[in-house]
């Protein structure tokens, strides 16, 4: 299995175009051999940029499909080839998403960069009110959906 997404695309559902619910499972292999599940019914809005921003970098650019893991890891609904939970940490959530950037070869670095700041930087907020929300808020049922 090569590294990076094994899918091109996503097979996604959204009512308004900025929230967005995955209709099948992707998955995603790391550097370091690990298979992560992205599972259906996970939902994403895409990249955390605060809006006054959107010009520079918009939620939805090259960086997507990142953008959803990392929301996944973030969330904990992000699984592993077991199915079990990843429950990864803050910070391996963002040096997740900065791979899964780099590995899919469409961003440019200097984006790869300001996202990963970004997130290393003021993220936490969202990592830790994720958490406490629970995986379940994040998981929507897709049965009426497809």
């Amino acid at each position: 299995m090569n590294v990076g997404f094994q899918s091109k695309g996503f097979k996604v559902y959204s009512t308004d175009g900025h929230n967005f619910i995955l209709l099948e499972d992707i998955q995603y292999m790391s550097r370091l051999g690990v298979l992560y599940i992205l599972p259906a019914g996970a939902t994403s809005d895409g990249a955390s940029v605060p809006q006054v921003a959107w010009n520079i970098l918009p939620p939805f650019g090259s960086y997507w499909k990142a953008a959803y893991l990392h929301d996944c890891a973030y969330r904990n609904t992000l699984l592993l080839a077991d199915k079990s939970v990843a429950n990864l940490t803050f910070e391996q959530s963002n040096d997740l998403l900065k791979e899964a950037m780099e590995v899919d070869g469409e961003t440019e670095d200097i984006t790869i960069f300001n996202i990963y700041e970004g997130v290393a930087l003021g993220g936490r907020v969202a990592f830790d009110g994720d958490r406490a929300a629970g995986a379940a808020s994040y998981m929507a049922d897709i049965t009426t959906l497809t």
